[in-house]
């Protein structure tokens, strides 16, 4: 935490053993935090440039170019009134280093070091996260572009429906008449079939009457045979006629 103090004449006590005090108190603070600071910056600069030479020139040198600037002019200048006004705060008591201050500067240094650490860390593990959903969408719309160019070939391909469907649709209309044909063709047969079997059946029935009447003719004639001859002059003539054929066989003999 930053506490900007004022200066408080004391309520009590010598003024000039408090002043005295206060300045060595101020002086000793500030000698602590210049001397972690330094540390801060050495240890930051190793962890972030391990492969500096380590001179001080180069040390220098890598502070100067990361400070902000154009040119190195203004980079010194910026570093040199930064330091001024950092003396003259501390200096006038305007501003107490004390342990919070230690703090803040030990955070500041941990989080540069994260950030030179752990920030290359995130950024590697972002772009293969950022690759793998490019390379993913890019997959993804090169199937996309296969299927697209697959199904144009299929429609392409069935191009010839429409010639295919007239031809099939005049086959249809062909099969049809045929179907027409054939079916009439076998009405024609079955009705000359139910014909011939009416005939026919008239055939047997008139053969059948006629065999009747021929049973029923012989049955008469038979019976009037048999009553001509129950008849005595009828066996009597017949007797006669039969003797008379045996004498003229016997003549002849």
């Amino acid at each position: 935490m930053l506490k900007v103090l004022r200066p408080v004449r004391p309520a009590f006590g010598n003024l000039g053993l408090y002043g005295s005090a206060n300045a060595l108190k101020i002086s000793g603070v500030a000698a602590t935090a210049k001397l972690q600071t330094g540390l801060s910056l050495r240890a930051a600069y190793s962890t972030g440039s391990p492969n500096s030479s380590g001179s001080p020139k180069a040390v220098a040198d890598s502070l100067i170019a990361k400070l902000p600037g154009n040119t190195p002019l203004s980079k010194s200048g910026l570093l040199a009134t930064g330091i001024g006004a950092a003396s003259y705060v501390i200096g006038n008591s305007l501003y107490v280093v004390n342990a919070e201050t230690c703090l803040l500067g030990v955070f500041a240094v941990l989080m540069y070091i994260a950030s030179r650490t752990v920030a290359p860390l995130y950024k590697d593990w972002a772009e293969g996260h950022i690759n793998h959903i490019s390379k993913t969408l890019n997959d993804a719309r090169a199937d996309h572009v296969e299927a697209v160019k697959t199904r144009v070939d299929e429609v392409k391909k069935q191009s010839i429906v429409v010639p295919v469907t007239k031809s099939l649709f005049a086959l249809s209309k062909e099969t049809i008449q045929l179907e027409s044909e054939a079916f009439k063709r076998a009405q024609e047969v079955e009705i000359a079939a139910k014909a011939k079997e009416v005939l026919d059946s008239w055939v047997r029935y008139e053969a059948s009457v006629r065999q009747r009447e021929q049973a029923d003719l012989a049955k008469s004639v038979i019976a009037e045979v048999e009553q001509a001859l129950k008849d005595k002059s009828t066996q009597d003539k017949i007797l006669s006629q039969a003797i008379a054929q045996s004498e003229q066989v016997f003549k002849k003999v």
